[in-house]
């Protein structure tokens, strides 16, 4: 059984980096009050989720700590955005910061459905993200499939405190020397307490999840950071 076949996919530049400044910018809200005249004006963004989100932790050795995410409506408008936002946060063509942009085929499981703004970092929820690779053996084309077909109906039963579910399959990585990665799954919570105790509804819950990821991701390769979720502040009105 597969996933709804209601559920729609579109694209968005997903940008995964290092962000500059953390002692000054570096959480969430910081950053998306400097990129969010940038993308509010982005061609096609109009009806579109923004969301960023970033570590608690100010050093990691995880390639990447803060997440960027919006809706494109093509190659080339992405490419223009990844550019313009490299340089709002103060990205050099030296590469100091590490930049990972890439341009993904994004699907929800279980659609987002706006939180209250609050104001209050306190209140924010808890975004879970996994930049994947596949193994070796399945295509891309398989890696989709069994992710979205098999794999997505696993986690909707066995992610009980999973308030939102996106997968984001990688259609092009646009910046050199980026990991190519296959796909990235965002995990969202509305509080640590539902990450920390209702990830799985038991044991059994967790073995079946992992034996089935064991299926069709790399778990050496690949990566999970934990960030904070202030998507609320810039979502469209009306997003979900």
């Amino acid at each position: 059984m597969g996933v709804d076949e209601q559920v729609t996919e579109e694209l968005e530049l997903m940008l995964l980096l290092k962000a500059p400044g953390r002692a000054d910018n570096g959480d969430s809200e910081a950053i998306g009050r400097r990129l969010a005249p940038l993308l509010q004006g982005s061609p096609g963004s109009s009806d579109q989720r923004v969301l960023v989100a970033t570590s608690d932790q100010t050093a990691t050795p995880d390639p990447f700590d803060t997440l960027v995410s919006v809706g494109v409506e093509d190659e080339h408008q992405a490419r223009n955005l990844a550019q313009a936002i490299r340089a709002k946060l103060g990205d050099g063509p030296d590469g100091a910061t590490d930049l990972h942009a890439l341009l993904v085929r994004s699907r929800w499981p279980k659609p987002r459905v706006q939180r209250p703004e609050s104001g209050s970092r306190a209140d924010a929820g808890v975004v879970m993200v996994s930049a994947m690779h596949r193994i070796a053996e399945p295509t891309q084309e398989q890696f989709d499939h069994h992710w979205r077909d098999r794999h997505a109906p696993l986690a909707l039963e066995h992610h009980p405190g999973m308030a939102a579910y996106q997968q984001n399959v990688v259609e092009q990585v646009l910046t050199p020397n980026s990991p190519a990665w296959d796909g990235v799954a965002v995990l969202y919570f509305d509080n640590p307490d539902d990450l920390a105790n209702r990830l799985y509804n038991d044991e059994e819950s967790q073995r079946i999840i992992m034996d089935d990821v064991a299926r069709f991701v790399d778990l050496e390769r690949s990566t999970t950071v934990i960030m904070t979720d202030n998507v609320a502040a810039y979502a469209r009105p009306g997003a979900s």
